[in-house]
């Protein structure tokens, strides 16, 4: 693989969305991700890696029957930018996973609960038609449901468990709609948004520290359905980043995504 980004380019240069300092960054159309050379259709499964642009852990399929529900696109759903396209069918797509951090993200050194300043989550996808499951899972933790899971149900709402914490937004998704969460967990602080949206303002106990990422399934269960975008975890407040304002207009521009 190549060497991975940094703070982008040059006076004039086209803002990248790695320019905001993530720990970990999931991008179909970022530098890494182009240098597999996938070509618009393949499948993804084993051997077909989605690179970490901004760290060190890939996500990577976990060995099992080999589906054909999970493809890369070039032009997809979310204002045809580049996507992982995962379907809603009977069978099950690949999980991908990162495996468990060396350190979690956002640790407040004791491994398993946040710190002061603690994680936060960024997840843009374009929702597809839920036919044949009630849940669909876009991302969770790698250790537990319970310490952080996404997931878009058949109703047209949403629902997150961050430490225990659920929360329900119920924002009327139909098939076709473009989504972006904005999760954050400190040792003081549950927080959700929705596209643009407070849904989670909790304080008062402790989220845990994130230890890894998967995407797309919950083991062998509730597979994914829409196109997956970007996915980024920041170690600490991604809104304080000096790049966040661009960002989000970068969001809003590039993938029709309001943060």
């Amino acid at each position: 693989m190549t060497a991975k980004l940094g703070a982008a380019g040059t006076a004039g240069s086209k803002f990248s969305p790695l320019e905001v300092g993530w720990a970990n960054a999931y991008w179909p159309d970022g530098p890494e991700f182009k240098s597999e050379g996938y070509t618009d259709g393949q499948v993804m499964n084993a051997g077909e890696p989605i690179p970490d642009e901004a760290g060190s852990y890939d996500l990577t399929a976990i060995a099992q029957t080999t589906e054909t529900s999970l493809t890369y696109v070039d032009s997809s759903n979310v204002n045809s930018q580049p996507a992982i396209r995962a379907t809603d069918t009977t069978g099950d797509h690949p999980l991908y996973s990162t495996g468990v951090f060396t350190t979690p993200v956002g640790d407040d050194g004791g491994g398993t609960y946040a710190s002061a300043a603690g994680w936060s989550l960024v997840v843009i996808w374009n929702q597809g038609a839920m036919t044949n499951n009630l849940y669909g899972c876009i991302v969770k933790d790698v250790w537990s449901t319970s310490f952080f899971v996404l997931y878009a149900k058949n109703d047209g709402t949403l629902q997150l468990e961050l430490t225990n914490t659920d929360v329900y937004p119920s924002i009327g998704w139909s098939s076709a709609d473009t989504i972006a969460v904005l999760a954050k967990g400190t040792d003081n602080l549950k927080y959700v948004d929705v596209d643009g949206t407070n849904y989670l303002n909790a304080t008062g106990s402790a989220a845990y520290a994130f230890r890894g990422l998967e995407a797309f399934m919950v083991a062998s269960s509730w597979p994914m359905s829409g196109d997956l975008a970007f996915v980024g975890l920041y170690d600490g407040d991604c809104t304080g980043d000096p790049a966040w304002s661009d960002f989000e207009t970068w969001a809003l521009d590039e993938l029709g995504a309001t943060i």
